[in-house]
């Protein structure tokens, strides 16, 4: 679809969108294709709808991010943007479109960005809180089949050379059908630079890794902290690590998993170090007092056990991220390797990723706008957002 120069086509173009109300004064503009929106979720960056496709016939999710107010506003829409049109993996949710309503009538100044995605039947946060309440159970086969499929995913990205920075059960997707998964919400995601620190100001609290709570350099072994947070959290029905600030956060962690060692202190400048040290007296807890039998199911056959999952969950989260093991050594783990398949495991990674990042500092609102722009016009080349 070519982006239209004002004049006759856009009263045409007009024809194809319609207004939802949100309210009696507030509406947002979306193609007629899209109906029956329902409310998913609603947050500073944006409202989330199920709605449903009358070209395909097929629910899905719509993003609708009506925030581009802010630089950073602008910089984490163009990322999610650009990784999700060049991601195919099946642990990765796809994308069906992506839009401007503004720019597909000619405006080059676009407002409102939509992301359409195919539809989850839920998250995996809803997954847990129904076990957690008895609607339905989540034995350790599923919960090693879950973690399985998030692994596959995060491997693709690493192999990309993409840390996803904002692993949480929320921005995990389920259908319950097959149990299958897939992974969403990649504004914060990005490619590790080779010389540049990243931000710290990453990652939902309560899987945030110690060396980003911490404001050290970090790599992608900050993905794998957040799965072994994942992954306890499905075994306990609630969060491993809950803190309700940064310093409560670091407190949480060292309550269970004890001081670290001594060469990791020394690698902490200023005063995250004294901050890192002021934690009182050495708590640690084993992972037997943590997840007691209780945990066990009796339908658990070896190797996906309670015991299993315990052995995975050290070796992930260690407070130094030297001491984790990779996504690679991650699936070989006996938890979860009973479920290897190649086709999920070695995906192709995307080929010469660069996620756009703009190593100056003072990179403005519409430099990003003038980015995502690009990618649209570049999307609208080959799709026609109002009929496939």
């Amino acid at each position: 679809m070519e982006t239209p120069e004002k004049g006759s086509s856009k009263a045409h173009l007009d024809d194809l969108f319609y207004s939802h109300y949100l309210t009696p004064s507030n509406a947002i503009k979306l193609p007629k294709r899209y109906i029956e929106l329902r409310l998913i979720s609603s947050s500073a960056r944006g409202m989330s709808f199920s709605a449903q496709d009358t070209v395909t016939k097929k629910a899905v999710a719509l993003k609708c991010l009506n925030s581009l107010q802010t630089a950073d506003q602008g910089k984490h829409t163009f990322r999610e943007i650009r990784l999700l049109l060049r991601a195919s993996h099946p642990n990765i949710v796809k994308l069906v479109s992506v839009f401007s309503p503004s720019l597909c009538l000619g405006d080059p100044q676009i407002d409102v960005v939509y992301i359409v995605l195919e539809k989850m039947d839920s998250s995996l946060t809803h997954a847990i809180n129904m076990a957690r309440i008895g609607k339905h159970k989540m034995t350790h086969k599923h919960i090693s089949f879950l973690l399985y499929q998030i692994l596959c995913g995060v491997k693709y990205l690493h192999d990309s050379g993409i840390v996803h920075r904002d692993l949480t059960p929320d921005n995990i997707g389920v259908n319950e059908k097959g149990c299958c998964v897939k992974l969403f919400g990649f504004g914060l995601s990005r490619k590790k630079p080779d010389s540049l620190q990243m931000s710290p100001y990453v990652a939902t609290r309560f899987y945030r890794a110690p060396e980003i709570i911490l404001d050290m350099e970090y790599d992608a072994r900050v993905d794998m902290w957040s799965i072994g947070c994942i992954l306890a959290e499905m075994i306990l029905k609630r969060v491993l690590f809950p803190g309700q600030n940064y310093f409560l956060q670091w407190i949480a962690i060292v309550q269970v998993l004890g001081r670290p060692k001594m060469s990791f202190y020394e690698r902490l400048k200023g005063k995250a170090r004294d901050y890192a040290m002021n934690t009182g007296p050495d708590s640690r807890r084993t992972w037997d007092q943590i997840f007691p039998d209780q945990f066990s199911y009796p339908e658990d056959q070896e190797p996906v056990t309670l015991p299993n999952a315990k052995n995975f969950i050290s070796r992930v989260l260690n407070i130094d991220p030297s001491d984790r093991i990779t996504v690679r050594d991650a699936l070989q783990h006996s938890y979860v390797n009973c479920w290897h398949d190649n086709s999920e495991v070695n995906v192709t990674p995307i080929q010469g990723y660069d996620d756009g990042e703009m190593i100056r500092k003072d990179v403005s609102l519409e430099e990003w706008k003038d980015q995502i722009t690009s990618e649209l016009k570049k999307f609208h080349e080959k799709h026609d957002v109002f009929e496939a």
